[in-house]
């Protein structure tokens, strides 16, 4: 499309610089609408590398691709301009640009998703939280010695779907006694508009 076949160069050039700016706007648009109020902000972070949480697959995804394409188009737009003596020397840029934007775009949705499946298993030495996301874990290691101190799964509700306590208080379970470890499996049910959390614990690993 951006190929130079009459001689006027000039004229395909800036048919390429509007794709371009085409291609960043609907991604920024698309991130926004999945993101909601926070989308721009996402952007900006996911032009620093860093993924929000709580964020959708497509939503860290699109935030990436915009970001990725928004920075090649400037980068290209930055060139263009020390590079060029003059307006027809700009827009001769204009295929680079176009083919740099559609590159950074597609390169930003992988490190996008690259980012949203690295979030999916975390740890720390905080308490383990109630709620986190979609087919999540997490890992909560001893501040002191950093061993494991549970580990627990969410369901598709970001609810903790079960738990595993390595360490802390035994459960006394009848007919067994007291065990540690042992495994929370919650079940959740709504009744009257108001979700109740029913659990269950049983013995783990022995």
């Amino acid at each position: 499309m951006c190929t130079d076949i009459s001689g006027y160069a000039p004229n395909w050039g800036t048919i390429c610089w509007v794709a371009a700016a085409v291609i960043v706007v609907a991604l920024v648009v698309t991130a926004v609408v999945l993101t909601g109020p926070a989308g721009l902000a996402a952007i900006g972070y996911a032009a620093q590398g860093i993924a929000l949480t709580g964020m959708s697959t497509s939503a860290t995804i699109f935030t990436f691709a915009a970001a990725g394409s928004a920075g090649a188009l400037a980068s290209a737009g930055i060139y263009a301009t020390l590079s060029s003596k003059d307006k027809e020397e700009f827009n001769d840029f204009g295929p680079t640009a176009l083919t740099m934007t559609a590159t950074g775009g597609v390169l930003g949705a992988f490190t996008g998703y690259a980012a949203y499946q690295s979030g999916l298993h975390t740890q720390g030495t905080y308490s383990t939280p109630e709620t986190g996301r979609k087919g999540s874990t997490y890992t909560q290691l001893n501040l002191q010695n950093g061993s494991i101190t549970r580990q627990t799964r969410y369901g598709s509700n970001e609810r903790q779907m079960w738990r595993i306590d390595y360490q802390g208080t035994p459960h006394y379970i009848k007919g067994y006694g007291d065990a540690l470890p042992h495994i929370h499996v919650y079940d959740y049910r709504t009744y009257n508009g108001f979700v109740n959390r029913v659990e269950n614990i049983y013995p783990f690993g022995n």
